[in-house]
Formats: C-alpha cells, sequence, structure tokens
C-alpha cells in the first residue's frame, strides 16, 4: 500500500495525494493519519471521510462512488 507522508503541509504533498486518489482505482481507498486537523481538512476536500481510529492515529476511507 503506498505510504504518503501527509504532516508537511505543503502544495507537493497535497499534490501527490490528488495524483494518488486521481490514478488508484481501487476504493475503498484508506488512509491513517496522526490526529491532525490539517490533514482532515485536507483529506475531507479530497472526499475521504473519518472512519475510525487506530491507536493515536485517526483512520480516513475514500469510499467507492456509484457509477
Amino acid at each position: 500500500m503506498p505510504r504518503i507522508d501527509l504532516r508537511d503541509d505543503d502544495a507537493t504533498t497535497t499534490e501527490a495525494l490528488r495524483q494518488l486518489v486521481a490514478r488508484e482505482a481501487e476504493r475503498p481507498l484508506y488512509v491513517h493519519v496522526a490526529g491532525d486537523r490539517d490533514a482532515h481538512d485536507e483529506l475531507a476536500r479530497l472526499g475521504f471521510v473519518e472512519h475510525g481510529r487506530d491507536g493515536d492515529d485517526v483512520v480516513y476511507v475514500l469510499p467507492p462512488t456509484l457509477e
């Protein structure tokens, strides 16, 4: 599973995540991040929703789309 470090709040990280979402067709797509509000906001803009917790991490999911 690809890993992207979302700790850096910069355009490069955001673009890398956008490209991953665009290229990775498999859904649902899960992301684990530290409990970080900035990451939450960016993931929400890309369609991810909070799915649960894994220790101190927050798990987000990009659900399948209905087509």
